[in-house]
C-alpha cells in the first residue's frame, strides 16, 4: 500500500497527485472538436491529469461477468458513446442532456381570461385553463397566456398536444391554487362521460376520495374486468384508468360501473352508459398515465402495445451502435421516436443478482435515416439489450413548457403537481412548487426534457414510496439545473433505466441523491450541494445507489454514473454503492459525513475510479470501506481524508491504492480540473444539432 500520512500544510499538493501542480487557469479553452462517429482522441489540457494508468483489464475470478466498462483514452473498446475528459478519464458523453431547439415559430396566444378564467376570484378556472389548453392543440401549438394573480383549479387540467406553452408572468407574480374536491364517499368516473362515444382509441378513468381505499374494481356490462388494490408502499391512491383496448367489446351500448371498496366495510359506487363504436385503432390516441397530476401532459406510448405488433431485430442491440437492424424497416420514417425495448434474460438477472425480476429494459430513440432493414438512430446506444429486444413507434407531446408561475395545493391528496408523461423537448423553469401531494414534477419515458431556474419544497407525503422526489425516471438525454429544494427526500432521483441525464448546479436540503431502482446507468450529477440530513425521508446518505437483493427495487445503480464536483454533508456515509456497480466514477468532491466511512462499496461493486475527493469523517472509521471479496478493479487515487483512523477497511484492498492523504484536516485544493464535465464536453464536440 503507498498510502501516505501527512499534515494539512502538504495537502495542497494532493491535487497534484504528489507532483507541484501547474498554477491555476484563467480561463477554460476550448479543445479542438472531437469526431462524433469514431472514438475521440484525448487533447493535452493543462489541468491536473489522471496520475496513473487506469487498469482496464480487472481481475475477474471473483466476478460473475467480465468488466466491460472501465476505458483508456485510445482504447480499442471505446465507442461513439465514451469522451476522454480533461483530466485523462474516459467518460460518458453526456453533451446532448437537454433541449433540442423547438423550430415551431409564429405561435398564437391563448390568454386563458378569453376563456373565462378570473384572478383573485375563488372560483374555479379549471374549465377555462382546458378550453384555452385545447384551443391551443387545435391551432397546432400556442401560448396560453396567465395573468398577475391567484387562479383556482379544483380539477386537473391536461396538455396532450405539441407545441403548447402555459406561461405565467413569473413566479412571484401568479400562483396556481389547486384544490381537488372530492367528496368523502364519492366514486367519479372521470372518462368517459355519460352518453359519449368511445372506440379502442380512448381509455376509462375512475378517480374516488382516498379515505380508508381498500381497492378499485371496474365493471363492464356487468362483468369485472380489472381490480386495483390500494398503494402499499404507504401512499393514498386514488385513481384507476384501463385503456379499451384491452376489453374485448361490440358495438352498440356499454354500461360502466366503478365500484370502491373500503377498508371499514362501507361500498360506493358510479356507473353510466356510453356507446362503444368500432373504429381502426388510431396510433397516437392512447394519452393517459397511472399516475395523476394536477397539470398532466400525455403522449401515446401504449397504442402500439395493444393495437399493433413490435417489430423483433435481427442483430443484437449493443453498447455503442448507432443503428438497429430490424426485420422490418417499412413501418419506420425519419423524425419518429420509438422505444426500444426487452425483457431482461436469465443472464442478465444473473448479472445483476437482481431479486426484482420483472426487468424490463428500455430506451427511448429517435429515427434519423431508414434503409432496408436498418434504422439509423440519433446517438449511440448505452447499454446492451439483453434476451430478444423489440421497436416500435410511440407518440410523445413535443415542443413545449410550463413557466412563470408558483403552485400551491391545498389538501393532503396523493398527486403530483406535473405530471409528464411521454414527452420530449418540454421545459419546465421559473417554478415555484411549495407544497405539492407527492412531487413537484414527475417526468416517466421523457427525452431531451429540461426541469430549471425553479424551488421545489416539501410535499404533503413524505414517508411512503414514491413521494418527494425529483430527478429522472424511465427519462433519456435531459437535465435539471439550478434548483434550490427542501425536504424533498430523494432529490436528485435517478431510476427506471434513465441513462444520459445530467442534474447539475443544485442546492438540495434534506435530500439524498438516491440512485433508486432499475439499473440507471451513465448518468451524470455535478456541481451540487446536498444536504442529506434525516427528516423528510432522506435515507442520510449523500449519494446512495439500492441493493440488488431488494425485491421491490433491484439494482439501483447501473454502470458508470458520475459523480463530479459536488459538495455534500450526511449523517452517514458520503458515498453507499449497495451492490452491481460498474465502473461508477467519483471525482473532485467534498464530503463531509458526520458518522461512518467516506465510501462503502458492497457485493460486486468494482472497477470504480477514486480520484481527487476530500473526506471530512469521524474518528474510529475509514475513508474507503470495500466491504466484500469482489470489490475488485478499484482505483483509489489522490484523495485527502481528515479525522478518520484509517484510510481502508473492508474485505479487500484497492486495486490502485496511490498517493492518499491521511491528515488531521483538509484544506480546499486548487482548482486544476473544469468546475463543469457537461459544460465542458459541450464545448469540446461542439455539437450543431
Amino acid at each position: 500500500m503507498k498510502s501516505i500520512l501527512v499534515s494539512s500544510s502538504l495537502l495542497l499538493l494532493a491535487a497534484g497527485c504528489g507532483r507541484t501542480p501547474p498554477p491555476p487557469q484563467q480561463a477554460t479553452p476550448s479543445p479542438p472538436a472531437l469526431q462524433e462517429a469514431s472514438a475521440p482522441s484525448p487533447t493535452p489540457l493543462p489541468f491536473a491529469q489522471y496520475p496513473v494508468e487506469l487498469r482496464s483489464t480487472t481481475p475477474h475470478s471473483q466476478l460473475r461477468y467480465a468488466p466491460s466498462y472501465k476505458l483508456n483514452p485510445g482504447s480499442a473498446g471505446l465507442t461513439a458513446a465514451d469522451v476522454p475528459g480533461p483530466d485523462g478519464i474516459v467518460y460518458p458523453d453526456f453533451s446532448r442532456a437537454g433541449l433540442k431547439a423547438d423550430a415551431k415559430s409564429g405561435l398564437r396566444t391563448f390568454p386563458v381570461s378569453e376563456f373565462g378564467a378570473a384572478v383573485n376570484d375563488d372560483e374555479d378556472d379549471a374549465s377555462a385553463f382546458q378550453q384555452a389548453l385545447d384551443a391551443a392543440k387545435t391551432a397546432g401549438g400556442g401560448i396560453v397566456l396567465l395573468e398577475k394573480g391567484v387562479y383556482d383549479l379544483h380539477r386537473p387540467i391536461r396538455i396532450t398536444g405539441d407545441h403548447i406553452h402555459l406561461r405565467g408572468p413569473g413566479r412571484d407574480l401568479c400562483t396556481l391554487r389547486f384544490d381537488y374536491k372530492l367528496e368523502r364517499e364519492e366514486v367519479r368516473i372521470v372518462s368517459p362521460a355519460p352518453g359519449e362515444s368511445i372506440s379502442r382509441n380512448d381509455v376509462i378513468e375512475i378517480h374516488s376520495h382516498p379515505r380508508r381505499l381498500e381497492q378499485h374494481i371496474l365493471l363492464v356490462n356487468g362483468k369485472e374486468v380489472f381490480r386495483r388494490g390500494a398503494d402499499t408502499s404507504g401512499g393514498d391512491r386514488f385513481s384507476l384508468v384501463y385503456p379499451v383496448s384491452a376489453l374485448k367489446l361490440s358495438p352498440g351500448p356499454v354500461r360502466i360501473q366503478a365500484l370502491v371498496e373500503r377498508f371499514d366495510g362501507t361500498r360506493t359506487e358510479s356507473s353510466h352508459e356510453v356507446t362503444f363504436v368500432k373504429k381502426p385503432a388510431q396510433p397516437g390516441s392512447l394519452r393517459f398515465s397511472h399516475s395523476v397530476g394536477a397539470i398532466e401532459i400525455f403522449g401515446d406510448h401504449y397504442s402500439t402495445r395493444h393495437n399493433s405488433r413490435p417489430v423483433t431485430l435481427t442483430q443484437p442491440a449493443r453498447r455503442g451502435d448507432e443503428h438497429l437492424a430490424v426485420s422490418d424497416s417499412s413501418t419506420f420514417a425519419e423524425g419518429q421516436v420509438i422505444l426500444l425495448e426487452t425483457k431482461a434474460d436469465e443472464a442478465f438477472l444473473q448479472k445483476t443478482a437482481s431479486a426484482r425480476t420483472d426487468f424490463h429494459p428500455k430506451v427511448m430513440l429517435q429515427v434519423t435515416a431508414v434503409a432496408e432493414g436498418r434504422i439509423q438512430l440519433d446517438r449511440p446506444l448505452r447499454m446492451d439489450f439483453p434476451g430478444s429486444p423489440r421497436v416500435r413507434r410511440i407518440y410523445p407531446v413535443q415542443g413545449g413548457s410550463v413557466s412563470g408561475f408558483s403552485f400551491e395545493q391545498s389538501r393532503k391528496q396523493w398527486i403530483n403537481a406535473i405530471q409528464a408523461h411521454t414527452v420530449m423537448n418540454m421545459q419546465f423553469r421559473d417554478l415555484r412548487i411549495a407544497k405539492p401531494g407527492r412531487n413537484p414534477i414527475t417526468l416517466g419515458m421523457a427525452l431531451h426534457c429540461e426541469i430549471r431556474d425553479s424551488e421545489f419544497g416539501r410535499p404533503w407525503y413524505t414517508g411512503g414510496g414514491g413521494t418527494g422526489y425529483l430527478g429522472f425516471s424511465g427519462t433519456w438525454e435531459s437535465l435539471i439545473d439550478n434548483i434550490d429544494a427542501t425536504e424533498l427526500r430523494h432529490a436528485p432521483v435517478i431510476q427506471a433505466w434513465a441513462s444520459g441525464n445530467v442534474f447539475r448546479n443544485s442546492r438540495l436540503v434534506k435530500s439524498d441523491a438516491n440512485y433508486h431502482m432499475l439499473w440507471a446507468h451513465e448518468n451524470l450529477i455535478e456541481g451540487c450541494d446536498i444536504d442529506a440530513a434525516r427528516g423528510s425521508g432522506s435515507y442520510g446518505y449523500a449519494f446512495f445507489a439500492q441493493k440488488p437483493e431488494m425485491d421491490i427495487h433491484g439494482p439501483g445503480g447501473g454502470p458508470r454514473n458520475v459523480i463530479y464536483n459536488n459538495r455534500s454533508r450526511s449523517p452517514g456515509t458520503a458515498v453507499l454503492l449497495g451492490g452491481s456497480n460498474e465502473n461508477w466514477i467519483i471525482v473532485h468532491n467534498r464530503f463531509q459525513v458526520e458518522k461512518g466511512p467516506g465510501m462503502r462499496f458492497r457485493r460486486h461493486s468494482f472497477d470504480h475510479i477514486v480520484w481527487n475527493n476530500e473526506l471530512q469523517l469521524p474518528a474510529g472509521t475509514a475513508g474507503f470501506v470495500l466491504e466484500d471479496p469482489d470489490c475488485v478493479g478499484i482505483e483509489v487515487v489522490g484523495n485527502r481524508v481528515s479525522g478518520a483512523d484509517s484510510l481502508f477497511g473492508g474485505e479487500v484492498p484497492p486495486q490502485i491504492d496511490e498517493q492518499n492523504h491521511l491528515a488531521q484536516a483538509t484544506e480546499a485544493s486548487p482548482l486544476l480540473f473544469p468546475p463543469s464535465l457537461y459544460e465542458w464536453q459541450q464545448q469540446t464536440l461542439r455539437r450543431s444539432e
